[in-house]
Parts: structure tokens; sequence; C-alpha cells
């Protein structure tokens, strides 16, 4: 069966349609937050970025150098545009480095395609080494299979996996009650929201909103996953990993029919949404268990003295001694070290070169 999703652009106005028959799709995709951080960017660099902002959005930032503003840490200067895009950074000085954070907001990613978002994203990342810290994927159920309140009920009877926090909030749009279910815990990484769509928009889009938020690490990996999910023109590639992104960062699923939860039924109208959105993806990251300072800290409480003795004894044997343990130890590499080696070169690609330069296998 094949999915029926769409990508949003403007007013819902389908970037890709794979329902039958030129039928509108029951869920659009879309890509509702982006924001990031940037290491060693100078000024032609701050410039490029600033160009390409502008040439993305079709936009104007007014700049107020000298203003601070704080995003983690203090940015000396910052600019915001028409749409609401946010950049703080802090030039260069002395042995400290450029800095740069860059936040934009889903309203502004509303008025361009995924595709100009690809190739925007690919440019941030790939080219000025943007550091994705928060990103956002949504989709609108347009079928409204079930609202935030049914949603929360299933949740608080044990329906919701993926997660054990569940809270709910209303405000109110035109004397109208708003409510918002959250999944997830508000400090972590990864939060799932729903409420309807067509309240908070004052009727113009009429449909369920699901949206998850990822940050920090799994922010990056998950556009990243964006990024590599077609070459900026497959909009239906593109539409179904947004899709998938939602729909695999939790679950929902009878507790009355299986012990366990693999066992268990999936309800059907979250069946429904994997099933259009061509599946579910799980985004992970691979955690560093010991970083490479502890293990520098080990090896020096508890092998120096072995190394200093065997210098001691042997000097001019000493260097093939090492070289001939690190072979042997090359061997006995796990894929867990292997894992951890990616997931550290990932948030430190200046070690790569060097790596590389010494003929080593990363």
């Amino acid at each position: 069966m094949g999915s029926k999703v769409a990508t949003a652009r403007h007013t819902l106005t389908p970037l890709s349609n794979t329902g039958s028959n030129g039928k509108p799709p029951q869920i659009v995709a879309r890509c509702h937050w982006l924001q990031g951080t940037f290491g060693n960017l100078g000024r032609e660099l701050l410039n490029d970025l600033m160009a390409a902002i502008v040439q993305t959005f079709g936009d104007e930032f007014a700049v107020t150098e000298g203003v601070p503003a704080f995003h983690g840490i203090r940015y000396d200067n910052s600019a915001q545009s028409g749409h609401g895009i946010r950049l703080a950074w802090n030039m260069p000085n002395g042995d400290e480095p450029g800095r740069a954070w860059l936040g934009i907001p889903g309203s502004a990613l509303d008025l361009v395609g995924a595709d100009a978002i690809h190739y925007l994203g690919q440019y941030l990342c790939y080219t000025l080494g943007m550091k994705v810290t928060r990103y956002d994927a949504a989709i609108d159920d347009f079928k409204r299979r079930v609202d935030p309140d049914h949603a929360i009920w299933a949740a608080m009877h044990g329906f919701l996996h993926g997660t054990k926090q569940v809270r709910m909030a209303g405000i109110s749009h035109q004397g109208k009650m708003a409510v918002t279910a959250y999944f997830g815990a508000t400090s972590s990484d990864k939060i799932v929201r729903c409420y309807d769509k067509f309240i908070e928009s004052e009727g113009e889009i009429n449909a369920i909103r699901w949206e998850v938020q990822f940050r920090d690490e799994l922010a990056h990996t998950a556009f990243i996953d964006f990024l590599t999910s077609g070459d900026g023109q497959d909009y239906d590639g593109m539409a179904r990993c947004l899709a998938r992104q939602v729909t695999g960062a939790i679950d929902f699923k009878d507790p009355s029919s299986g012990r366990r939860a693999a066992d268990q039924k999936r309800v059907s109208w979250w069946q429904q949404l994997q099933d259009e959105a061509g599946g579910a993806v799980r985004i992970s990251v691979t955690r560093i268990k010991s970083s490479l300072a502890a293990k520098l800290r080990w090896l020096e409480r508890q092998v120096a003295p072995c190394l200093a003795q065997i210098y001691d004894l042997s000097a001019l044997q000493f260097n093939k001694i090492v070289k001939t343990l690190r072979q042997k130890g090359r061997t006995r590499l796990t894929s867990a070290h292997h894992a951890q080696n990616t997931a550290f070169l990932g948030l430190h690609p200046e070690r790569r070169a060097a790596i590389l330069e010494y003929g080593l296998a990363i």
C-alpha cells in the first residue's frame, strides 16, 4: 500500500502526492523548526550564511551589532529577519574562534518548499559545519483520526510506548479551549506534541497536528536523516522521511492484546498513520560510554607504571613493543569500539584529518 503523504509549502500546497488518482493526501508532512550552532565562523562565512538565508526565504535581517543574545552562551551580536529567523554571533577574538547560533521557526519554514530546506540544510551542515541542536518534524492528519483528549486517554491507560511522561496543557483560542498533549519529559532530547491545528490556526488548517521535537545529538542525527532521504528533488522521499520520524517517535499498542510489548497489537488509528507515512523510523544515537579523556585517565592510572618499567628495561625495543600492542589491540576491537570511534569523530570532525594523515583506520 502506497503512502498518501505530501510535504507542505505556503498554504499547504502539496509538493508530493503519493495518493491514488490525484486525490489529495491524507497527511501532510513538514519540517517545522531548525536550530543550530557554528564554530570557527569568521566575517566572510557569516556574510555567506546571511546571504543563504536571504536567498532561501526572500527575507532581510535587521542587524543589531553590540546587542547581546543568550543561547546557551552569550553572543555579542544579534539579528532578526522579518519572518522571525534569528541569528547571533561572536567574531573571532585572539585565540577565541568565531561562533554563531541560528534559529529558524516553523512559520518561516512553511513559506518555502522541502527542496529549499533540503538545499539550505546541506549548505549549513556540510559547508558551514552547523551542529543541529533542535529540529522538529510534523504531520497534519486531515482525517482527524484521534484528537489530543483521546491520545491522552490512551496514554494514561497503558497504550503508550516510547516514553512514560505524559501531560497536557490548554489555552483559549477565540473562546475555544485548545488542548495540547505532550509525550516525553520537557528536559529530554525528544518530545512529541499533539493538538488540534483547526483551533490553533483559527480554522485555516482542519487537521490534527502531530509533531516531534528533537534536541542536541538526536536533533543532528534526525536532520541528517532528512538530508540523506533524497536528492532535493525527491519530494516523496523527503515527505515520507519527515512523516516516519514522527510516527516512529512513539507508539500506541493495545495492552490487552499481549503480555509483552512486542506481542501487542498496534491500535488502528496509529497503524493507519504509520501505513500512510510508509512506516516508522526510530531515531537514535550511539552513546559514547567512556570518553577519550576517561580512557587516558585509566591508562595513566593502571598502565603507565608498567610502561615505565618496560621502557627502563628495554628502551631500544620500546617503540616496537608499543607498535605490536597497538596492532594486536586493533584486531580485538569490537563493533561497539568502532561505533564509539564514529560517534566521537562526528562530534570532533577536526580529528578525522589528523587520523587519516597517520594512516589509521577510522
